[in-house]
């Protein structure tokens, strides 16, 4: 759950009727987005948090899906965020996804503020998520395309596998070759560098 404020909380815990604001930051590069479900672009000054300054496009909450954070050991599960309804996406916007080195792994971040059925805030916004893009997909339709974005928490991020192994140690490390050594022996290699004699080890 959100780190709500007290004034946030207060108004919660009345059980009055609210209308969550979301504020995303997607840090692709040399081209960040920055948006919000306000309905209508904001500027944030001086909030205390350097990533949640700039200025945010307004966009309509009825195109928005963002998925529920559902915690569980290790990290939250992966988290969507969707934009649907656009007819005609952008060149340059389908040419920096198709690059999956402008976003992928870097950081994503949401912030939500709780509004009112009358559009007062109630409380200041407040942290909801933070991780990194892992997809970015587009889905077809005949109604329009939606963006989807693929947001995987930093614990599992940390947990992936790296897809390096210990074979790849001369990599690091130019003098070890006890990798070829292994190998040289798993083959009945008897000379060479790495390779086991009936004295031992080849130096």
């Amino acid at each position: 759950m959100p780190a709500f404020d007290p004034a946030a909380v207060n108004y919660l815990d009345h059980g009055e009727a609210l209308k969550p604001v979301f504020y995303a930051w997607l840090d692709i590069l040399g081209d960040p987005i920055r948006a919000t479900t306000a309905g209508f672009s904001v500027q944030l000054t001086a909030t205390g948090d350097t990533e949640l300054d700039g200025v945010y496009q307004g966009i309509d909450p009825e195109v928005v899906n963002i998925s529920e954070v559902m915690h569980q050991e290790g990290g939250s599960q992966t988290v969507t965020a969707s934009l649907s309804g656009l007819l005609l996406p952008d060149n340059e916007l389908l040419n920096t996804i198709g690059d999956r080195t402008n976003w992928q792994g870097r950081v994503a971040r949401l912030w939500v503020q709780i509004r009112d059925e009358n559009g007062n805030t109630r409380g200041a916004i407040a942290p909801y998520y933070t991780g990194y893009m892992n997809a970015i997909e587009i889905h077809p339709s005949p109604d329009g395309q939606t963006i989807e974005v693929q947001i995987e928490n930093y614990l599992v991020s940390l947990n992936e596998a790296t897809g390096r192994t210990w074979m790849s140690q001369s990599i690091y490390d130019a003098g070890d070759t006890s990798a070829s050594a292994t190998l040289a022996s798993a083959n009945n290699a008897g000379t060479g560098q790495g390779g086991r004699s009936d004295s031992g080890w080849n130096r």
